[in-house]
């Protein structure tokens, strides 16, 4: 059963989600004028989103945390260059480890596992069959939640399984339908940007 706190904290995480796609937009045109500038910018942005996003979390209990910074981090990897990737998950991996708390070595995993999965993503035509679908989304999401539910064996074991049941099978149907929404959104001024450049 779904803990409505869990929803209401990923409801909070989805529209800061969705504000950063409207913040994404404007970066793209400082990105067109100076696209260097336009990276670093793009990079600390997103880190500083991920950071408000890690800020108010669902709390299972003290140190344990989960919110949608695996989302952010996959697709960031999956839509946007190296350097910005590496700026974001630079970071997160920072915050996380000075949030400490018995779940910060399942965090910095999560971290680190949602952008190289979003990079594997975009570079591998074998596992990325269906790119620019809803498809891509949702299995990229899907491979992401799978690994955070894996990392929960890292948990203090008087509290890993409990968070497994009570916390797994929600993030598994909510967070890789989260991922569709957002990486619509963003493939979406993708697009855009791409068909204003052959005009």
């Amino acid at each position: 059963m779904f803990d409505p706190q869990f929803l209401f904290a990923l409801l909070e995480n989805l529209a800061k989600l969705i504000a950063l796609s409207a913040v994404s937009q404007v970066i793209n045109v400082l990105h067109e004028k100076n696209p260097f500038y336009g990276a670093l910018i793009r990079g600390l942005v997103f880190g500083l989103v991920g950071v408000l996003i890690m800020h108010f979390p669902y709390t299972l209990t003290s140190g344990i945390t989960f919110d949608s910074r695996s989302i952010l981090l996959s697709l960031t990897a999956l839509f946007y260059s190296f350097p910005v990737t590496l700026i974001v998950t630079s970071v997160l991996l920072v915050y996380r480890i000075l949030m400490g708390g018995s779940g910060m070595i399942m965090g910095i995993m999560v971290i680190l596992t949602s952008s190289a999965l979003g990079l594997l993503w975009k570079t591998q035509p074998r596992i990325n069959v269906k790119k620019g679908t809803w498809i891509e989304y949702y299995t990229l999401g899907l491979a992401v939640h799978l690994m955070m539910c894996i990392y929960m064996v890292l948990l203090p074991k008087e509290v890993a399984f409990s968070t497994l049941i009570n916390v797994g099978i929600p993030v598994l149907i909510t967070y890789p339908l989260v991922t569709i929404i957002v990486g619509k959104l963003l493939s979406f001024q993708i697009i855009q940007n791409e068909q204003q450049d052959e005009i």
